[in-house]
């Protein structure tokens, strides 16, 4: 399982930066499509539990993930002044450690005291994840930041 997803974070970080750019525009594009990889995967594992279905769709996730993290830092770097740089990239890394406890925490909740499967914990994130695909969507292309971005 560790060899899965440490192969596809570094094959999903080549793919995701294969073509040289790194245009705002692009990145916010490529992360974007990374979301919905990331989505679906959640909602393919709440397909089955077999060893192959989990590992395929882990792949598929890592690789999403990879890109994501990778470009909205990079988007941090060239988007926010340089003498507050330091501080968001912090409060960045300090919401993503706090939101790796939370989710266990959320997850464990759903299995413990609402009674939910395994499966069915999954298909909720993936639910979820295609909710924030939307809302992304929705803000990158009807907000004025977001058009900007993506002209």
């Amino acid at each position: 399982m560790l060899a899965v997803f440490a192969n596809s974070c570094g094959q999903g970080s080549l793919q995701g930066g294969e073509s040289g750019e790194v245009e705002p525009r692009y990145m916010v594009q490529a992360s974007f499509v990374s979301v919905a990889f990331i989505a679906t995967s959640f909602l393919g594992m709440s397909m089955s539990t077999a060893l192959s279905n989990v590992l395929l769709w882990t792949y598929i996730r890592s690789a999403g993930s990879a890109v994501l993290w990778v470009y909205s830092s990079v988007l941090l770097q060239i988007l926010v002044k340089p003498e507050v740089l330091g501080r968001v990239i912090a409060i960045e890394f300090a919401l993503a450690v706090g939101n790796e406890g939370l989710s266990s925490f959320v997850a464990a909740f759903a299995i413990d005291e609402v009674k939910l499967g395994v499966l069915q914990v999954c298909m909720c994130v993936g639910v979820l994840g295609w909710d924030l695909f939307c809302g992304l969507g929705f803000y990158v292309y009807k907000s004025w930041w977001g058009r900007m971005l993506i002209s």
